[in-house]
């Protein structure tokens, strides 16, 4: 252990344990007497990791580190924003490591770090360190999101006669005649009529006569009788 002034004052005290943890033996509690004469701490602390520029929404990571080693190892973090008199102090940032997301009104901010003692009095501090921030790229927007301009409708220019397209000639197919077998002349049917007969009116002074099996009528004739002449005899 290298003798410092964070040591001043610092009460030691040494306890003789087992591999299991049981305590043997306890000394005497001492304190450490550390005379700096009124000269400053020879620790320097310094902020590493810091780059030239950042885009916003980057990840801003800083180390702080002391030389030579010290026995503190609590650090506090501070901030002073352009045109601010004072740093601010950044809570929840007691470790040697500090890590942020970059913004654009972060461009120009003055960040430093101190070694400090368990009650927060402070032993020895980095030289401030300024960001540099760029405004970031423009998200691109989702696919789902994007809206597209409608194309515009070309219109063609009329075309002149001489520009027209023929239309296309239309091809008759023929197809191949198939002879129909011959057909069947059909007789008509003639009706055989006959004619009508004329009613059988009996002769003046005839009779008719029947013959039995047929019906057939046949008609006599029966002539007057001649009148005798008188003779003049």
């Amino acid at each position: 252990m290298v003798a410092e002034q964070a040591l001043d004052g610092t009460q030691v005290r040494a306890t003789l344990r087992t591999s299991e943890g049981t305590d043997l033996a306890t000394s005497e509690t001492v304190t450490i007497l550390v005379d700096d004469h009124g000269a400053p701490a020879r620790q320097k602390a310094a902020v590493t990791g810091l780059e030239e520029q950042y885009a916003a929404g980057d990840e801003v990571v800083l180390e702080a580190t002391v030389e030579p080693v010290s026995v503190l190892d609590r650090w506090e973090w501070y901030l002073q924003r352009p045109g601010t008199d004072t740093p601010a102090l950044l809570e929840d940032t007691l470790t040697s490591r500090l890590t942020f997301e970059a913004a654009e009104e972060l461009d120009g901010a003055a960040l430093f770090a101190r070694l400090t003692f368990d009650d927060g009095r402070a032993y020895v501090e980095s030289p401030p360190v300024v960001l540099s921030v760029v405004p970031g790229p423009i998200p691109s927007p989702s696919p789902s999101r994007a809206i597209r301009a409608p194309s515009p409708r070309i219109r063609e220019p009329p075309r002149s006669p001489s520009q027209s397209r023929p239309t296309p000639a239309r091809t008759r197919t023929r197809r191949p005649r198939t002879r129909a077998p011959p057909r069947r002349r059909s007789r008509p049917i003639r009706a055989r009529t006959r004619p009508a007969r004329s009613p059988t009116v009996p002769p003046p002074g005839g009779r008719r006569r029947t013959s039995t099996g047929r019906r057939r009528v046949a008609w006599t004739s029966r002539r007057a009788p001649r009148a005798r002449a008188r003779s003049s005899r």
